[in-house]
Order: C-alpha cells, then structure tokens, then sequence
C-alpha cells in the first residue's frame, strides 16, 4: 500500500489522504512541538508535547506525565482558536512510563494527518548528543517583551547537552516518590532560557543549521529556576529531560495502550519542586567531548576529507583525534587547530601551533605497494585549568595545508574593546552561541 500510494503521489503530484501518515516529512523543533492546554473543572495547566513517529513505532504525541496527570481535558492549541483539536478526536490511546516521568498518546491515522495539515512535523529520527554540543529545545513558555507577558507558540531556544545520569547521582533520590522503585536516566542540559511551559518539549540535535536534520535527544523534563527581582522563574541553570532512548526503548518493548483518561491515576514518580544538585554535577561533566564532523578538504569531489574529535579533562588537557580519508589517488595535507570559548564567545584558550598532516591513497614502503584510505594521528594541548569550569564551545578549525595558522585562527577571531580591555571572540557568533528564535 504505501508503495502504490507513493507512485500515485509521484505520478499525480497530488498526496493521497492514506498516505500521508506513513510518508510524513520530518519537522524541526517547532514543528514537532504542540501546545497542549490540561485542565478539569478547576485548573489548567500549560505545556508542551511532542509529535514523534519513528520507525517501526505508531505516531505519537509524547509529553511528561506531570502535566497531564489528574487533567483529563486536553487540548492542542493553535494560534487560531478554531484549529484547537481535543485530543480524544485524534488518538486512540495512551501509555504511561512505569519508569519516568513521561507519557505517550497514540495518534490515529485521521489524527496525524489532521496535525499534518496544521503544520505539524514529527521527528522521525533519535540521537544521542556528545557532552559539550548544542541542542534545541522547543516549548510554551510565558516570556515578558516589552514590559507585557506573551506566550508564544513553541517557541525555540538553545541549550547545551551535559551527558546522560542516573536520576540519583543528578537529582538525588529524596525526590523520587516512595512508590517508585529505580534509578531513572536523565538527560542534565544548561539551558538560561527554558521555563515552566517547556515541559514535554523536543530536546533535538542540531547542526550549523539547527533547523535541518533534526534528531530527538529527549523531551524536557524540570530544571532549576533562575529567579529574577520580581521573585518569578526567568530561567534555568540546569534542566533535565528523559532521553530519547529510554523512551524509544518502553515503548518497543513493554508499551501497553490503553484508553483516556485511565480510570484511576497512578502517582506521580518525580516529586515537585526537584532541583539539580549543581556541585554534586561539577565533576561528571569530564571530559568535554567536542567532535567537528567530516569536513570536506580542498574539493570534495577528490573525496579528501579530516575529522577531528577533542576532549578537554578537568586539569585542562586536550586531547585531539584527527582521521584523514582519501578515495582517490590525489594525496592532501590538512591542517587543525582549535578555538576553545566560553558561552558568549569569548576565547579561552587557542592552539598554538596548528597540526599538519599529510596522506595518500597508495604509497611505497619497503618495496611494496601499500593502499590505507585513512590515517589517525593523535596530538595534544593543554589550556589554563581555572578556565575549564567556563568551557562551553570548540571551535575545530580544519583547513588546506597551504594556509598558515595565524590565517586560520585569524578569520575566526577578532578583537573586541570595552571599557579599556581587549576581548578575544568569535567573528561567527552564531557558530558560538546556542541558537534561539
């Protein structure tokens, strides 16, 4: 069925109603996101779900249980009031994690292609973030422009991705209800921007464009509030989500779907008002894992290629990796070097000499004729270890060997004055600095 439906679509240009569910285009974080309004006769609560359908699982709004619990009157809201969709018109199931804070609603077909035409895009795809890298994190928060609240629609900000940890280790078991039994995993992000209204948001992966490709890391689960004067939540420090694993992984194996709302409600497994213990983290965070891709050298068409990986321990060593390929006879030399910033770009630490190597597809040793594609060399720097605790960002700069290394880390940086002091930073901010919209 879905290959005929797909010749029709290619033949015709016109997408088949039956299809669409099955051919549905991966979206970004904003797409993927629904504003979901849970109420009863009393209350209501806002917050976010995410639209996922991978492979080999039925398509689902998943988003935390906290946020539904005891609030059977769901609504997907839109910014035209007359688009709100209650939920029981476009599922035909739920689940509820035995073991996290989340739970997932089974769309049927009619319903996603319902969500489809709105707009709505689902993740197709999951991944697992190195510790260092940036992540986007879509969801409905209160913010205050100009002096006014607005609540804009899953809205997007950035965040960096600190590992993934035992809830006891992160959070620390005193806030685990006494009716749950485990040591769940979260995903500990910093993110200065995410508040009440994130939860049940996308936690994706991002590249230099972090709208495209995207990849579900988790969904948003608490964090630590940043308190302005007011005495109201303006952010967070450290914020926590359930990772896209664990979720992928219950509901292959032990997901039992059953009808909303469920006749009597089970507890709660995190309590509120749970903070991450910051100093409890400071050592877990090492070593930074920073990896730049592969990066096509000189013309991509030579197939000449280098990918770098580099971590930094907590006494300020670096360690780099750099993987040189070929598939052609035409050999290269590239060259490395680093940027190491803070959060707004300021410069840390850079290389002071680059690391130049060179590689060919064939050589000739000892009389003999010897084919290697790749190549590995490993090299090392060090940087001041009073400034790792400020490490956010590692710029992997891999060039032609032709180009000297004042060259290279003079087109990514530049000098900036305030007050009397010169500031090294970033030309390219945006390579930088977490994305936001």
């Amino acid at each position: 069925m879905k290959t005929l439906c797909y010749i029709l679509m290619l033949l015709t240009g016109i997408a088949v109603p039956s299809c669409m569910n099955t051919l549905a285009t991966a979206g970004t974080p904003q797409e993927a996101a629904c504003r979901l309004n849970a109420s009863d006769d009393s209350r209501e609560r806002r917050s976010t779900a995410t639209y996922v359908a991978i492979p080999g699982l039925p398509q689902c709004l998943v988003t935390t249980y906290h946020s539904v619990r005891r609030l059977p009157n769901i609504e997907i809201q839109f910014g035209n009031r007359g688009d709100n969709i209650k939920i029981e018109e476009i599922v035909d199931g739920w689940y509820r994690s035995a073991s996290h804070d989340w739970a997932a609603f089974r769309l049927t077909d009619e319903g996603a292609r319902l969500l489809q035409s709105k707009g709505k895009k689902p993740l197709t795809k999951t991944a697992m973030r190195i510790p260092g890298q940036y992540v986007a994190i879509a969801g409905n928060p209160t913010v205050r422009v100009l002096g006014k609240d607005s609540t804009p629609f899953n809205y997007v900000t950035g965040g960096v991705f600190n590992g993934v940890f035992p809830f006891s280790e992160t959070i620390g078991n005193e806030y685990l209800s006494r009716d749950h039994d485990g040591d769940p995993l979260v995903s500990l992000l910093e993110a200065d921007e995410v508040v009440y209204g994130f939860s049940g948001g996308p936690i994706c992966s991002t590249s230099s464009n972090f709208l495209s490709d995207c990849q579900l890391v988790g969904i948003l689960q608490g964090g630590d509030p940043i308190v302005g004067n007011d005495g109201q939540p303006v952010g967070s420090r450290k914020c926590w989500g359930v990772p896209s694993e664990s979720i992928v992984g219950e509901l292959r194996t032990s997901a039992e779907w059953g009808t909303f709302p469920p006749s009597q409600w089970s507890p709660r497994i995190f309590l509120a008002n749970a903070f991450a213990d910051t100093d409890r983290l400071i050592n877990r965070n090492y070593p930074l894992l920073f990896e730049s891709g592969k990066i096509a050298i000189n013309r991509k068409s030579l197939r000449q290629f280098m990918t770098t990986t580099v971590a930094i321990d907590a006494s300020g060593k670096i360690t780099g990796s750099t993987t040189l390929e070929v598939g052609s006879f035409a050999g290269f030399r590239g060259k490395v070097a680093i940027v190491v910033t803070d959060g707004i770009g300021r410069v840390l630490h850079r290389s002071p000499e680059g690391h130049e190597y060179g590689h060919q597809l064939v050589r000739y040793e000892n009389g003999k004729l010897i084919r290697e594609a790749t190549r590995k060399e490993s090299w090392e720097e060090s940087m001041n270890a009073d400034l790792v605790n400020e490490v956010r960002r590692v710029r992997i700069i891999q060039e032609d060997s032709p180009k000297s290394l004042a060259e290279i880390l003079g087109e990514a940086v530049t000098t900036v004055e305030g007050n009397g002091i010169k500031i090294p930073v970033f030309k390219e901010l945006e390579l930088a600095l977490p994305p936001s919209r």
